[in-house]
């Protein structure tokens, strides 16, 4: 693997200049190049995109940019996720499914998508149900699709409580899914897991990974 010409530090900071120009082609080139150059496609998650999204949406409540430029740049975001999430990808092995979801009124439908790529990184089907569904549907859903883990990922600290209801609700579902809450809303929380009424509650998206390897061995054939 040829080493990185830049720091992913340097690649997250010139993303961040590229967009706040508006200039999608340079941010999509700052990507590309990455890549080539050996970045790990996991990290450019980790360490470009997550953080760029969080710092768009600081720049929105300091009223640095306003809402059409914090979607642009989420946007922009999300298909290069998309493009990163390919070469992470495996094919489904060892029989697990995992549902992906965040609480009614969550509108931030990327990190639960990011949560959704590192499951599928490890060789698990993954559906991602995204934002805003109500109660009773994705609670429909899991009592069909009968998964082993249900993620519900919570970015705005508002909607705790809603995420509270939602994961009592996946509690009496049959069979019983393991539930796991994360996301920025949680952050300094990790503790409170019988609190919010789940399993285990993830700070990090490598302690969730940890957490699958822990809990789930693959499925016999």
């Amino acid at each position: 693997m040829r080493r990185l010409a830049a720091s992913l530090d340097d690649v997250r900071h010139d993303f961040q200049v590229a967009l706040m120009a508006r200039d999608s082609h340079r941010a999509r080139t700052i990507v590309d190049r990455a890549l080539a150059a050996g970045a790990d496609p996991a990290e450019l998650n980790l360490q470009v995109f997550a953080p760029t999204l969080r710092e768009f949406g600081d720049l929105w409540e300091r009223g640095e940019v306003n809402v059409a430029h914090e979607h642009y740049a989420s946007g922009v975001t999300e298909g290069l996720m998309a493009l990163v999430a390919a070469r992470m990808r495996r094919p489904p092995a060892g029989g697990r499914l995992a549902v992906v979801a965040c609480p009614h009124g969550e509108r931030h439908g990327l990190a639960a998508r990011m949560l959704g790529d590192f499951i599928e990184a490890e060789g698990w089907e993954v559906i991602v149900v995204g934002c805003d569904v109500p109660v009773r549907d994705l609670v429909a859903l899991v009592a069909d699709e009968q998964p082993d883990v249900v993620a519900v990922s919570i970015t705005l600290p508002g909607l705790v409580e809603d995420a509270v209801e939602l994961l009592a609700a996946l509690s009496v579902v049959e069979p019983r899914p393991y539930l796991i809450a994360g996301g920025q809303a949680l952050e300094g929380e990790v503790a409170s897991a019988a609190a919010l009424g789940a399993d285990a509650v993830v700070a990090e998206v490598s302690r969730l990974v940890e957490v699958l390897h822990e809990r789930f061995p693959p499925l016999p054939d």
